[in-house]
């Protein structure tokens, strides 16, 4: 856990915090800006996580694993082309 003091500034007519590289290191944020972060807060204090993508979600449960022993090998039959599919 990072632990770091840190000020609320005004920007523009709104106030903002800064947060340090190490900080964004530790939750992965490489090039964060335009990355969002989720913010929760209740009466024990201000709670910043690292939003996840929807992709994240859908997939949270994958177990790769499993997948790698039950999938197919080689070439799947998709059926008889019912659009403009160019097959050679």
């Amino acid at each position: 856990m990072i632990s770091e003091n840190i000020s609320i500034k005004k920007w523009g007519n709104s106030q903002g915090i800064r947060l340090s590289n190490n900080i964004l290191k530790h939750l992965g944020m490489k090039y964060p800006d335009e990355n969002e972060l989720k913010l929760e807060f209740n009466d024990n204090g201000i709670f910043l996580s690292k939003k996840k993508d929807a992709i994240d979600e859908l997939f949270k449960n994958f177990d790769y694993e499993k997948y790698k022993k039950e999938a197919p090998s080689g070439e799947v039959n998709w059926g008889q082309a019912v659009g403009k599919e160019k097959i050679e």
